[in-house]
């Protein structure tokens, strides 16, 4: 026990200086929210959204943690087109979703023929778009993925103190 203690104050006295600039890249999870990017606190809504919360700004709200977590990413690097892609195809997203639900939840009621084939037809219809959407959706999800992993792989991951050389 003594030098696992040991071992986590050394790690403490090591990251300490850094830590101030290490939070603007980091992405930590506590107490079930995401602080992000020290910018950004992800948490989940009672009605099963992700609302991303910002000083001073409305908040948003979001289908899934991982949207949610791009639309910070989008925004952290500046790129507002795709973050307004990332917000707008989410939006799109809930609404067609939910249209879907109740559509379904009426043909159970449905007992004319006629009115349950054209409700079917629609439903299709809807679930196509759908699909069509999620499609649009997961490659700006990647995108902002992919800026992730190439801003760690870049700089991020440069070392943080200048090394003395030894020579």
């Amino acid at each position: 026990m003594k030098k696992q203690d040991w071992i986590l104050e050394r790690l403490e006295q090591i990251i300490e200086p850094e830590l101030a600039q290490l939070k603007s890249k980091m992405i930590l999870e506590h107490d079930n929210q995401y602080h992000v990017f020290d910018q950004y606190v992800i948490d989940r809504a009672p009605d099963k959204t992700y609302r991303v919360a910002r000083q001073r700004y409305t908040d948003k709200n979001f289908s899934s943690l991982p949207v949610a977590l791009s639309w910070c990413i989008a925004h952290k690097r500046q790129d507002t087109v795709l973050a307004y892609a990332i917000q707008d195809l989410d939006q799109e997203y809930i609404r067609i979703s939910n249209d879907v639900h109740t559509r379904e939840t009426l043909l159970k009621r449905i007992t004319d023929p006629d009115r349950r084939e054209v409700t079917q037809l629609k439903i299709t219809t809807k679930k196509d778009g759908l699909r069509a959407v999620e499609n649009r959706l997961a490659k700006c999800v990647s995108l902002a993925k992919y800026y992730q992993i190439r801003g760690f792989n870049r700089d991020e991951t440069a070392r943080t103190r200048h090394t003395q050389t030894t020579r």
